[in-house]
C-alpha cells in the first residue's frame, strides 16, 4: 500500500485510566509517624502503560484504621497532568489500610497496610505520678510537684506524645531531685 504524497505523522495519545496499571509509590505507602503528614504519589496510566498527562480522574480513597473505627479522611490534589497526591494525618500509633479505587478497581496493588509508629514523646505533657506528692509550697518551685522520695515507694511515669497518647515504656527519663537546693 503506497500511500502518494508527502509523509505525514502520526499523533498516537494514551488511552483511558487503567486501575490496575496506574502506579503508587511513596515511603508512606507501608510507614508513618503519628502527627506527621503522609504523602502518597499516584501516577496515571492506561491499559498498555503508557503514562497519562490529563487529569480529572474520580478516584475513591479509603483511610481507617484496622483495630479500631478511627476513619481518617485524606486530601487528594489533581495536578491535572496525570499525577496526583494523597496527603493524610494519623494521630494514632496503630496499622491503617489505605484502599484507592478507581471506577470500582483497586488501584496498583491497593489496598496497602500502613504501620503508623508513635509520634516523639513531648515532655510537656508527660507525667509522673508519685505516691505521695503535693503542690510545691516554696516560691522557687511554685507550679512544681514536690515528693517525698523513699527507694521504697514506688513512682509511676507516663510517656505521652503532643496528641496525649500514652507512648511505650521504652523511652528513658531522666529525673532530678533536689533538697535544699542540692540536686541528685
Amino acid at each position: 500500500d503506497n500511500i502518494k504524497g508527502s509523509p505525514f505523522n502520526v499523533r498516537v495519545i494514551p488511552n483511558v485510566l487503567n486501575a490496575t496499571n496506574t502506579l503508587i509509590y511513596s515511603h508512606s505507602i507501608s510507614s508513618a509517624t503519628a502527627g506527621v503528614r503522609g504523602v502518597v504519589k499516584l501516577t496515571a496510566r492506561d491499559r498498555a502503560g503508557n503514562y497519562l498527562y490529563t487529569g480529572w480522574d474520580n478516584f475513591v480513597i479509603k483511610l481507617e484504621s484496622q483495630a479500631s473505627s478511627n476513619l481518617l479522611i485524606p486530601t487528594f490534589n489533581d495536578f491535572k497532568n496525570g499525577t496526583y497526591v494523597i496527603t493524610y494525618l494519623a494521630t494514632r500509633a496503630e496499622s491503617y489500610k489505605l484502599s484507592v479505587l478507581y471506577q470500582n478497581l483497586h488501584v496498583d496493588d491497593s489496598p496497602y497496610s500502613i504501620g503508623v509508629i508513635a509520634a516523639p514523646v513531648d515532655a510537656s505533657v508527660s507525667k509522673v505520678y508519685w505516691k505521695s506528692s503535693y503542690l510545691c509550697q516554696s516560691e522557687s518551685l511554685m507550679g512544681h510537684r514536690c515528693a517525698s522520695v523513699n527507694p521504697e515507694v514506688h513512682y509511676r511515669i507516663e510517656a505521652h506524645d503532643a496528641f496525649l497518647n500514652i507512648q511505650p515504656d521504652v523511652y528513658v527519663f531522666r529525673i532530678e531531685l533536689s533538697h535544699n537546693d542540692i540536686n541528685s
